[in-house]
């Protein structure tokens, strides 16, 4: 670095706040059906909506929905799963009404006029419908319907509507939540999740199978309905809870699915063909890493059974996932040795390194980093096909797809002629394919908006806990470190400030991927370090159960231990250490500021900041989450007090920034304006920025613009 060059966090960049705000084709969920590719594409530019986007190799990229439809469910409040295609035509939930709308497009993917499926819902009450499934025979539709209830909590229930009238039957209900109905290929079983308050799906869920019948009026209905795993009290934990997700079925009938029952990661099980039963199911490479993500949103599985027992998967270890196929004979033999995690000897700044343990599996595109979702279906050239959404440190989302003959031919097993693809593949047997990308316009490709020169690829850093308590068995917090990065200014000749992000939940991850809302920091000479806290997926449920009952207290030691680590070892500026995050991170970047003396300021973006209003005034799905991460509300009052950032402003001596969306059905923008006032009476430094429209997370471009102008400004300021 040249002595006149500005200073770390001045740098200039090529990367605008308007460039990571354009990237509004990132796709989300993905479906293969009736020879073509489709999925979920949300689009900052326009509003924030969601399209719907069909691809072949011959037509390229169209749009099955029209330019007005937003393709969405508010189904607990966090959506997914909003539609579901068949050929000639696309179930989908519209925004607009909640209702289920038929919009029939042409061969060549055109979109016409839609129809409405579902009934008009009460003018004062709406109806909302979500993780949306065809059966086989393509007359009806299955999926969860959540319906309000005067006086109580909304209803949720599995429902099947009948496709040529309307008519509904009530599959299953009892539960306060169900999700993922999926119905075996040959179409004679069903099966789905359910939990229960005080249950979060990743406390404990349980996986249920049925046979499909019909009833005396023609309705398709369940018969014989039994847990086959999970549940609060699940046999294959001793009678303690256990969470089931990412429930799928093979073509052969075997039901794959991810539990945490048996080493307390979330590992492959299945029930072999045509023995859904409980007790039937088996580990499939078990290990110390994670299969499934906690159950957010609907519609997505990071399971895809392949015919002859084979899975594509993908394995999180190490901050990252590890796309993997796994042979049909893979077996819980060994499983001393899978679960031991090597740790290398810790360096000078205590950090460790996590080495991937052996497995049976088969690494596939090792670039890929991160993978959202799989879909199975009949796809382009003829035969069965395999599709995900993908990204990489440096590879934007994307969907990849494979044909199954040549993932089979990978684990050097054969499919069976109906599985037969017209597209051949040259992958000899033992050699993973990397994937098929889609070409033309409008299409995600995976480029990103920098030179590889530019981009900040992040390293997975391990921190010593000093005082672990009650967690003997967790050494360690996390990070993913991505260190300043400009070519045209080369490498700092002093400590970078350092950003501090802190994902939501708080129960989820950081996410290894090209992320330009990362780099848009980076390029100008700042640090960031993506703290995985204790409570975070990816590390086992002793790392995920180390929140309850404190949230609010170690969440906030680990962002300290990381940033004054880090400041130790040289990685940052210990004077201008700046800590950010949204909803549940934002709670957690206030409650540092306000507990804590090591960060210079804080960004919340619609952060929480009365743990009692949001205990009292959030939506069902969460209603009963802050039991376990602090307490019984109102029997605990004086805890959630005492973890509140709003009743200790008295303890903020540095600049807050407050970003809130008007329309935040989660953290109700009340919670902003108490904060603010009780900052300014104080004469602290509070700036705020209201964004009109917006609800819990951005989702406009204008809104992404210039919240990260806003923070870039506010933190160059201190």
């Amino acid at each position: 670095m040249n002595m006149g060059s500005p200073e770390p966090g001045h740098w200039p960049s090529p990367l605008s706040a308007r460039q990571v705000a354009a990237p509004g084709s990132r796709p989300s969920e993905v479906q293969v059906a009736d020879g073509a590719l489709f999925w979920s594409e949300g689009r900052a530019a326009e509003g924030g909506r969601v399209a719907i986007v069909r691809w072949t190799p011959e037509d390229g990229a169209v749009d099955v929905v029209p330019a007005d439809a937003d393709v969405r469910t508010r189904v607990n409040e966090y959506g997914g799963g909003a539609w579901r295609v068949a050929p000639g035509v696309l179930y989908a939930s519209a925004r607009s009404d909640g209702r289920v709308w038929a919009f029939p497009f042409g061969p060549r993917g055109a979109p016409s006029a839609p129809q409405p499926v579902t009934a008009a819902c009460p003018s004062d009450a709406t109806i909302r419908y979500a993780d949306l499934q065809l059966t086989p025979d393509g007359g009806t539709l299955l999926c969860v319907r959540e319906r309000p209830v005067p006086g109580a909590e909304a209803l949720q229930e599995l429902v099947a509507i009948r496709l040529s009238d309307g008519a509904v039957n009530i599959l299953a209900a009892g539960s306060s939540f169900v999700a993922d109905p999926r119905v075996s290929v040959d179409g004679s079983m069903l099966c789905w999740l359910a939990w229960s308050h005080p249950d979060m799906p990743w406390d404990a869920s349980a996986l249920w199978v049925a046979d499909l019948s019909a009833n005396a009026a023609g309705l398709l209905d369940i018969d014989d309905p039994r847990v086959v795993a999970g549940g609060r009290m699940a046999p294959e934990n001793r009678g303690g809870p256990v969470s089931v997700s990412d429930a799928a079925w093979g073509d052969d009938g075997a039901l794959w699915f991810a539990s945490d029952g048996l080493n307390g990661y979330w590992n492959a099980m299945v029930c072999p063909p045509g023995d859904a039963r409980p007790g039937s199911a088996r580990p499939v490479d078990p290990g110390p890493w994670e299969l499934a993500q906690p159950h957010w949103v609907f519609g997505r599985t990071r399971l895809a059974p392949l015919p002859g027992g084979g899975l594509l998967c993908a394995r999180r270890l190490g901050g990252r996932d590890h796309l993997t196929l796994l042979p049909s004979h893979a077996s819980p033999a060994g499983l001393g040795e899978a679960v031991a995690v090597r740790l290398s000897s810790r360096d000078g700044a205590g950090r460790a390194s996590v080495d991937v343990p052996a497995s049976v599996g088969l690494d596939v595109a090792p670039e890929l980093t991160q993978v959202e979702t799989f879909a199975v279906g009949d796809g382009p050239g003829g035969g069965r096909v395999v599709a995900a959404v993908v990204m990489g440190a440096d590879v934007a989302p994307h969907v990849r797809w494979w044909t199954v003959d040549e993932l089979v031919a990978a684990i050097g097993g054969s499919p069976g002629p109906e599985d037969r693809a017209a597209t051949p593949t040259d992958a000899p047997p033992g050699r993973a394919p990397a994937g098929r990308l889609m070409a033309g316009f409008g299409v995600p490709s995976g480029q990103v908006d920098l030179a590889p020169e530019w981009i900040s690829v992040p390293q997975h850093l391990s921190f010593p806990i000093e005082h672990p308590g009650a967690d003997a068995a967790v050494e360690n917090t996390h990070a993913l470190y991505y260190p300043p990065r400009n070519p045209d200014v080369g490498e700092p000749n002093e400590p970078p400030p350092l950003v501090v992000r802190i994902h939501g939940g708080p129960t989820a991850a950081a996410e290894w991927r090209y992320r330009p809302d990362v780099q848009f920091w980076t390029t100008r000479g700042f640090a960031v370090a993506d703290v995985n806290y204790r409570g975070s997926t990816g590390y086992g449920r002793p790392y995920r159960d180390a929140l309850k009952g404190r949230w609010g207290i170690v969440d906030v030691a680990d962002c300290v231990t990381v940033a004054d680590g880090l400041a130790a070892a040289g990685l940052a500026d210990p004077e201008r250490l700046f800590i950010r995050g949204g909803s549940a991170g934002g709670f957690t970047a206030l409650a540092a500021v306000a507990f804590h003396d090591t960060f210079a300021a804080a960004a919340s973006s619609y952060g929480v900041a009365d743990l009692a209003l949001l205990a009292a005034e959030t939506h069902k799905f969460e209603s009963r989450y802050l039991d376990s991460l602090v307490g019984l509300y109102p029997q605990e009052a004086e805890r959630y007090r005492a973890r509140s950032p709003l009743f200790h402003v008295d303890g903020i001596d540095v600049p807050v920034l407050v970003l809130q969306g008007s329309d935040d059905p989660v953290v109700p923008p009340s919670q902003a304006d108490a904060l603010v006032a009780a900052l300014r009476e104080r004469g602290v430094r509070v700036e705020e920025r209201r964004y009109e429209g917006e609800a819990h997370g951005w989702r406009r471009a204008d809104t992404i613009v210039d919240a990260l102008d806003t923070e870039l400004e506010f933190f160059r300021s201190i």
